[in-house]
């Protein structure tokens, strides 16, 4: 077995990097300010980087060699975590003065895996808010705020991602 040759990226040099998730062909790169970065080659649009590459029949190729801002519903909101699966990819945002935070997906929407409707097979190269999620999530934040995390004395939140810590894909 040979020890793995390490890459260094010139682009993140000047950020923090404090998760990188992995999927198919593609990563992430999660930074302290919240920048979410992709790249790799995928032709189920899992970069979200707005570039929807070289279309093929029904897939699209994206493809960065080096890393870019992943952007769509995601621009100017800091991301708090992020998780990839094989073929898409999962993030949750931090709450902000002109919303709360929110949870996103994009890749390949074959099964339902994106949690929103698409055409069987149908890829979502951007990524999409999942309102129902983000809506459920809330709601259990107020209820705890209204309900029993006053009734205990504790202070209760009603953020959303500073709630989500860790997220994953199968």
């Amino acid at each position: 077995c040979t020890a793995p040759s390490w890459i260094l990226v010139p682009c993140l040099q000047s950020h923090l990097v404090v998760s990188v998730a992995c999927g198919g062909g593609f990563c992430t790169a999660l930074t302290a300010r919240g920048e979410l970065w992709a790249w790799g080659e995928t032709a189920t649009g899992a970069l979200g980087t707005c570039n929807n590459g070289t279309v093929s029949g029904v897939q699209s190729v994206q493809c960065a060699s080096q890393p870019a801002l992943v952007c769509g519903e995601l621009s100017g909101r800091r991301v708090a975590a992020v998780a990839c699966g094989e073929s898409h990819a999962v993030a949750a945002t931090f709450d902000e003065a002109e919303g709360p935070g929110a949870v996103f997906t994009w890749g390949n929407g074959a099964n339902h895996r994106l949690g929103y409707v698409t055409d069987e097979g149908a890829l979502q190269p951007d990524p999409k808010r999942v309102p129902w999620l983000t809506a459920a999530l809330g709601d259990i934040l107020r209820a705890r705020r209204e309900g029993s995390g006053m009734a205990s004395g504790r202070k209760s939140s009603t953020r959303l991602a500073q709630r989500i810590s860790q997220l994953g894909c199968g």
